[in-house]
Order: C-alpha cells, then sequence, then structure tokens
C-alpha cells in the first residue's frame, strides 16, 4: 500500500509467489473468499467479482499482516483510537484535516513544516487563496 512496508504484502497480485490454494467460497455478490498458502504463510484473501483484493490477512512469523483497498474506511470508537507502530504514513491525493479540541505534537526531533505558505493561528483563512474562509 504505502511503499515497501515492512510486514505487509501490499495489494500487489500473487502471481509470482508460490500458491496452494486450500479453499475458495463464492459470496452471494460474487466476491469470493481464498485461503491459501503463500511461501509458507497463511492467506485469506476476499476478492471483488472482478477479482481485486479487497481484504488480505496474511498470518506470518511476525504476526498478522492486513491489506484492506475499499471506496471508504471509517474507524468509530466511543472511547479512543491509538496506533502503535515504528512508523506512520497517511498519503492523500487532496486535503488531511485533523479536528479536535486539542492537538498536541510531541517529537525528540525536529518538526519539519514545508508548504507554500504555514498560517499559524490564522483562522478562517484556510484556502490556498489566502482569502478569508469557513477555516
Amino acid at each position: 500500500m504505502f511503499g515497501n512496508t515492512p510486514g505487509l504484502a501490499g495489494m500487489d497480485t500473487p502471481e509470482s509467489k508460490a500458491i496452494e490454494k486450500l479453499e475458495v467460497r463464492i459470496l452471494p455478490s460474487g466476491r469470493s473468499i481464498e485461503v491459501r498458502l503463500v511461501e509458507g504463510n497463511e492467506e485469506l484473501e476476499i476478492l471483488s467479482p472482478t477479482g481485486q483484493s479487497e481484504v488480505r490477512i496474511t498470518l506470518t512469523e511476525n504476526g498478522p499482516a492486513v491489506s484492506v483497498r475499499c471506496a471508504a474506511l471509517r474507524l468509530e470508537s466511543v472511547d479512543s483510537v491509538s496506533i502503535d507502530c515504528r512508523r506512520f504514513e497517511v498519503r492523500t491525493a487532496e486535503d488531511v484535516r485533523i479536528t479536535g479540541r486539542s492537538v498536541q505534537v510531541r517529537t525528540a526531533g525536529n518538526i519539519d513544516l514545508v508548504g507554500e505558505r504555514i498560517n499559524l493561528n490564522c483562522e478562517g483563512y484556510s484556502d490556498e487563496s489566502g482569502e478569508p474562509g469557513e477555516g
């Protein structure tokens, strides 16, 4: 999904790998569920009716690796959502928005902000033109 993320198989096609299909189930929606061995790892994959990978869970010696490709992904929790990882990457084709009562960023190293314009304490100026907006 994001470059060469260790432990994730990504959404690549498994044709180049040694695969042993153990079981295939076709769902009423036309999707299929495949259970197989891929290079010694157990894998469960949900494929779209056109054969595209939608969800893949690979059980590796380091633990499960999960890959999801979907139209939209929503996480909702009544309490908190925590992510603990070695590296966290987010890439979007459009905007990134973080909304909350407060935002705290802590780091032992530097914080780099790179952009054409970096607005601080400028509520109401949020569009690319610098004209007053809705924030």
